[in-house]
């Protein structure tokens, strides 16, 4: 089934050239995480108290052709329209060599989808 469907797929592919068949892909970066356990041992008696992790992240979204002549500016999306850090360092979002998306949860949602095609 996976197979006919690989050779479906393919066989509509043919018709486009390779630098019109895109490639996109988007992963999460969490920055803050603590790891969730350890190998140290306590001494009897003391426990390690839960703890909320830390789920601070930002999503990377990438693209390029399929013969790779043409690949897109990598798209970086954040939690804040203008992250503290930048603020910091008075760092212009729009001079560098990146897309700055922001939204709620920091993940590639349909509107910033739009905004990319």
């Amino acid at each position: 089934m996976v197979e006919n469907a690989r050779t479906e797929v393919g066989n509509k592919l043919k018709a486009f050239h390779l630098r019109n068949i895109w490639n996109c892909d988007e992963s999460g970066l969490q920055y803050n995480k603590q790891p969730a356990y350890c190998n140290l041992r306590k001494e009897k008696g003391n426990v390690l108290k839960e703890v909320k992790l830390n789920k601070t992240q930002i999503t990377t979204f990438h693209s390029v052709n399929a013969d790779g002549s043409k690949k897109r500016p990598l798209t970086v999306i954040g939690r804040g329209q203008t992250p503290q850090a930048f603020r910091q360092k008075m760092i212009n979002i729009h001079n560098l060599p990146i897309v700055y998306g922001y939204n709620t949860k920091a993940c590639m949602l349909s509107g910033l989808w739009y905004e990319y095609l």
